[in-house]
């Protein structure tokens, strides 16, 4: 095999590689013996079985774990929560968080109150899907009635403790009184409304506004000591001030361009090449929108080359690129989607073009920089450099954790090579053993990590390619035990 031939292999396969896909939270449930029962219902509308965790943990830490569960396709499981965790065993109330590789379940819980005249007094509510978290959650209705009792339900499902503030507001709307909680992270904090605000006797709602997502849920018990059950209501909101970052970025990108290309012509000595290449400021030209105050398609922005330009940076590009942003929530602590568009879309690396046309979509949290990746594209090249002819049609799905300050990141992908020469068919992953890291201060490429490849033309053969060569330049590439040193170095 010419060893020219893995690069296409490998080019295709470092931008292809599912993180758990959905993550839930019940805020409480509770098992005490005699007094209270839970049980939770986790349906699977997918085709496919999957597995799932749970965790379970009350307000003072206590907590349990159960991972590698799993359900079948259209699939329902019921549990009885006395018996599923049985080691935190019968006590106070804990929140129970779902994870899963899918994102295809809903989730149904029900508590009930023994110690009534029909010792089964039920409420119901669904899991809260955690991309819904956000910096502003509406308690709506917290009841008032002599001998009856309220309480409130909130979960920081950031990583650090924070200090938040409910304030409850009555049927004029007007601020009747406020109280400072802390939230320690990824745990419940139960909040009985006789004991924060003994003096209050009237119907109220909560507002809580913090910088970290919450999730929360409000009970409400009668004289009988039966419950009902609610989720808090999140209020989405954006803040212009949360994305100047990136908007001074866009605006400033021309100039800093600009400014590299001439210092780097003066200080290191770097000419223009000969033939002459004319450089351009306006290359790309860019354009966006921002709108603030809705969610769909908030931001916009296009990279046009059009039919061809050197950048300052002395790269050549055609073709345009596009993104476009949603959001749920706080820009910082919500919920996030978007889609990179390449439309034929042309770089030049070594003297000969590759293009791609194609888009890659995007979903997660901004709070905990968790995210999934799907996209498909078409790539096409004719270059005797290194023997790439033909086109590249991928599909890929990622998952990212942010984890140590760099992503980690694994998945699958399958890419098709096509030419009047031959046809690859190419499958793998990057396994969750040994992630891809990035460290995206430092490197544009994985600091280490290993995809792993399977090639079928007419017959198969497998390879990897190891990118934990201790530097940003080079990646090693192995093929039927055989390796070589790949060079990163000028892939745009």
């Amino acid at each position: 095999m010419k060893w020219s031939s893995l690069f296409p292999i490998a080019l295709c396969t470092l931008l292809s590689t599912t993180l758990w896909a959905g993550e839930w939270v019940v805020p409480w449930l509770s098992n005490r013996d005699g007094e209270w029962s839970s049980a939770i219902t986790i349906n699977n509308h997918g085709t496919e079985p999957v597995t799932y965790s749970l965790h379970a943990v009350r307000a003072n830490g206590e907590s349990q774990t159960i991972d590698g569960l799993s359900i079948g396709a259209q699939g329902q499981v019921i549990l009885d929560a006395a018996d599923t965790f049985d080691q935190l065993g019968s006590g106070g109330g804990f929140a129970l968080f779902v994870s899963s590789s899918s994102d295809s379940l809903s989730i149904g819980a029900k508590v009930a109150s023994l110690n009534t005249a029909s010792q089964d007094s039920p409420a119901l509510a669904g899991a809260i899907n955690a991309k819904n978290a956000y910096t502003r959650l509406v308690f709506p209705s917290m009841p008032y009635a002599f001998g009856a009792n309220s309480a409130a339900v909130l979960v920081n499902m950031g990583d650090e403790p924070i200090d938040v503030v409910l304030q409850l507001f009555g049927t004029q709307g007007l601020l009747l009184t406020s109280a400072p909680i802390t939230l320690q992270p990824r745990t419940p904090s139960p909040q009985l409304m006789a004991l924060v605000f003994p003096e209050l006797v009237d119907d109220t709602y909560i507002v809580v506004d913090t910088q970290a997502p919450l999730i929360g849920a409000a009970f409400n018990f009668n004289a009988q000591n039966e419950p009902s059950l609610m989720n808090a209501e999140p209020v989405p909101t954006a803040d212009l001030d949360e994305l100047t970052p990136l908007l001074m970025a866009m605006d400033t990108a021309g100039t800093l361009a600009s400014g590299y290309g001439d210092s780097t012509e003066v200080v290191l000595g770097k000419n223009t090449p000969s033939p002459a290449v004319d450089k351009r400021e306006d290359c790309p030209a860019i354009t966006r929108e921002f709108n603030p105050t809705q969610e769909e398609s908030f931001l916009t922005a296009t990279l046009d080359y059009g039919t061809g330009c050197t950048s300052m940076f002395g790269v050549f590009h055609s073709g345009s690129v596009s993104l476009t942003l949603s959001r749920e929530g706080s820009l910082t602590a919500g919920w996030m989607s978007g889609m990179l568009g390449f439309d034929e879309f042309v770089t030049r690396y070594q003297g000969e073009n590759f293009s791609i046309d194609g888009q890659v979509r995007a979903e997660g949290s901004t709070a905990t920089r968790n995210f999934t990746l799907a996209g498909d594209w078409r790539a096409e090249a004719d270059s005797d450099r290194y023997g790439v002819y033909g086109q590249v049609d991928a599909e890929v799905f990622l998952s990212a954790n942010w984890r140590d300050n760099m992503f980690e990141v694994y998945g699958s992908y399958q890419t098709d090579i096509t030419n009047s020469g031959y046809q690859y068919s190419i499958s793998g992953e990057v396994p969750q053993n040994d992630p891809l890291q990035f460290d995206f201060a430092t490197c544009i490429w994985p600091i280490d990590g290993t995809v792993t490849f399977t090639v079928t033309s007419g017959y198969s053969y497998s390879g990897s390619i190891d990118f934990g060569t201790g530097d940003c330049q080079t990646a090693v590439v192995t093929v039927a035990g055989q390796s070589q040193t790949l060079d990163l170095s000028g892939i745009y």
